[in-house]
This record gives C-alpha cells, structure tokens and sequence, in this order.
C-alpha cells in the first residue's frame, strides 16, 4: 500500500459544547514516524503544562533552582525510602530526574480495537493526555461513550481531557501498515465499526463485566499468578520467610505477583508480564524513570511506581518473547548498586 498523501483523524474536545474537529496529517512517516502521534504528544505536552515546567527549571537561577528542588521533595514525599533518596541527592540531580520526565513529550494510548481479521485488519487508537485526572481535565463524556461503544469498561470515569482518535490498516500477514481515515461520523458510538467491535471476533472489548478495562483486550493472564499487589508472596504455597528471602536472586524460583513474575542477579532484574500471542512492540510502552518505573500495554498500565533502587533509564530494555507458557512481555532493568531488591516498586 502507498503511504503517499494524507489521512485525516479526529479530536474530540471535552468541552461536549465544542465540535468534533477533523484534523488531518501526512501518511508517508508510517509506524516508525507516525505524525499522529508525534502530534498528539506534543499536543498534551503544551496541554498540561509540561513543556512550560521542564523550561522553567532550564531556566531556573540557583535559588529558584533550589526552591524548585525542594518543593519537588515534598511533593515527591510518599515513601521512607524515595525520601531518603531524594534528601541524598542534590538539587540539580532532583531536577534532572524531573527535567527529562518532562521534556519528553507522551500520551496514553487506549486501542478501542486491535486488528484482526473481524475487523479487515483495521486498528483504532484513542490518544488522551498522561494522568489527565491528575492533571485537573475535566471528564470527557463523548471519548468515554466511543470507548465504551467498543465493550470496554469507563475504568476510574473514563476519559479525561480532550482526546484523539485514528484508525491504521495494521496486517502482519501481509507486513502492511498505514493510517486510514477517521471522520466524525466515525466517532459516533452507534456507528457499525463500534457494534462491530464489541462482538466476537471484532477486536474491542466483550462489553460484559469480564472487560473491566482495557487489559482485557491484548494483555490477558495466561495463567493465575499468587500474589498481593506488589508484595512477595512465598513461593509454591510455601510459607514463611526463607522462601521469600531469595528474592528470584541468581537462580531461585521466580517471584510471583499479580502482574507477573520477576527474578534477578547482583546486576538486574528481569521482570515478565504475560501477554496475547497477538500482542506486538508497538502496543508496549515502557516508561523508565531513575526512580520510577510504569509499564503500559495496550493503553493499560500494569506497573507503575517507585523501584526499590535508581536504575539507568537510557540502559533499561523491553522485549517479546514465546515461551512455553505463551507470549511474553520481557522488561530489564539494570541495577545501579549491587543490592538485593525484595520488591519492584511501591
């Protein structure tokens, strides 16, 4: 297929008062440039006040700096251990941690459908800001009815802020990937390819209680891991703690957790999420922090938080796998200091 000329998509205002506006963009950049995306990122960077953040501490002269480094500490307050690593650390370490969080444009991505043969290989994307609660953006009643319309449950109220929407010809059989139109008759929650969806085979969600939320549309377990949160759990119904003092250290058996499992040498720690056999790289989004780590896939988050040591963002990686088991999603994280980790983030 030709990825000459343009496609068109949609942004969908959370002010319901405001019009579907159609918003068009170049084709030829394909998955590795898609300006969909690109626009999208930058977008809700200058959104949410990001872009203005990241340049004021840039800018910053030393006391600012300073008052910027600690106000940073208190909000950052949360845990004994990130508060003792934060009252180690200088005030340009604090916000360069911040800094590059920020100067890197990103969204949340949700697949209303993924592409399989009962939808003609024709993926749609919703592309919203990145804790757009959090943020202060108001509910966005339309994105949430579309998403919905799909069979996915309004996880946490749904959509919030302004959102947008796109649809991709994605056929691995045939190696074809290009963008499509969306038009606004498109974003209406009774449009075909929304009822479509939502039924067996359609690639959206089952629209029963069983789809709470948008995991269930690439990311489904495999099998039933043990587990409480994120806290080790002993091992093959074991109790007590010299089963969980190994820690999936140098060859002990995997930690179980409800997300998946993880192991570890004195130099990283590999984690394993099991994933669809469908599930390819460009559904994985992977967020590493020296601090922080979140794991999304499919515009489901599946690990987030504070790790338990700093880790080299730059050096940490993500693969898939097919294992016995299935599919897998396969995340390294590189140790910084030779410890010991008894837990992946809090």
């Amino acid at each position: 297929m030709s990825l000459s000329g343009s496609f068109q998509y949609v942004l969908i205002p959370a002010d319901a008062s405001q019009p579907i506006k159609i918003c068009s963009a170049d084709k030829s950049g394909g998955l590795e440039n898609d300006l969909l995306v690109k626009n999208a990122k930058n977008f809700f960077h200058d959104l949410t006040g990001s872009r203005a953040r990241a340049q004021k501490m840039e800018e910053a002269g030393p006391e600012e700096r300073k008052a910027l480094a600690d106000q940073i500490r208190l909000q950052l307050d949360s845990s004994p251990d990130l508060t003792d690593r934060l009252k180690n650390m200088d005030d340009k370490s604090v916000l360069d941690m911040v800094y590059k969080s920020q100067a890197q444009p990103s969204c949340d991505i949700m697949a209303l459908t993924v592409p399989c043969a009962g939808n003609n290989f024709k993926a749609v994307s919703m592309y919203s800001a990145d804790s757009a609660k959090q943020h202060g953006l108001p509910q966005n009643g339309r994105a949430t009815a579309l998403m919905t319309a799909c069979g996915h449950a309004a996880v946490d109220g749904g959509v919030y802020g302004d959102a947008f929407v796109g649809r991709a010809l994605d056929n691995e059989n045939t190696d074809v990937w290009a963008r499509i139109d969306f038009l606004p008759a498109d974003a209406d929650p009774g449009a075909d390819w929304c009822r479509a969806a939502r039924g067996q085979g359609g690639g959206g969600g089952s629209g029963t209680k069983a789809a709470s939320s948008l995991s269930n549309l690439v990311t489904q377990q495999q099998f039933a891991m043990q587990g409480n949160g994120n806290k080790v759990q002993a091992i093959d119904g074991m109790p007590g703690s010299e089963t969980n003092s190994l820690f999936g250290l140098n060859g002990a058996p995997p930690v179980q957790e409800t997300w998946g499992t993880w192991t570890q040498t004195d130099t990283e720690v590999e984690l394993k999420f099991p994933v669809s056999s469908g599930t390819k790289s460009k559904y994985c989004k992977l967020n590493f922090g020296r601090l922080r780590l979140k794991v999304t896939v499919a515009g489901q988050v599946l690990l987030q938080g504070s790790v338990f040591d700093p880790i080299p963002p730059d050096e940490c990686t993500f693969t898939l796998q097919d294992e016995g088991i299935g599919r897998e999603l396969c995340v390294t994280l590189y140790k910084t200091e030779p410890r010991t980790w008894s837990y992946i983030v809090k």
